[in-house]
């Protein structure tokens, strides 16, 4: 489990991290690891169509959103408003 743990944090994007993973004692000292820097972990300047996301509330905290809007953490310096169900 632990070498699990340190593997899916490392592949998921930087930006997402914080988001998606929570305090744990195996990821203490992952900070110290090279980045990988794969494809799929864009920067804010890179111009994709397609980026990954969490849905979260307006204060950048993780949620499952409403019916009417949501927003969503996609690594840019604001959150994108979505106004459809996700």
């Amino acid at each position: 489990m632990f070498l699990a743990r340190i593997l899916q944090y490392l592949e998921c994007p930087p930006y997402l991290r914080a988001l998606v993973f929570p305090e744990h004692e195996d990821l203490k000292h992952v900070a110290s690891l090279p980045p990988l820097e794969l494809p799929h972990h864009i920067t804010k300047s890179d111009r994709i169509r397609w980026r990954e996301g969490v849905i979260v509330d307006r204060e950048g905290r993780v949620t499952q959103g409403d019916k009417k809007n949501n927003h969503v953490n996609v690594g840019l310096n604001h959150q994108v408003r979505v106004d459809r169900h996700l």
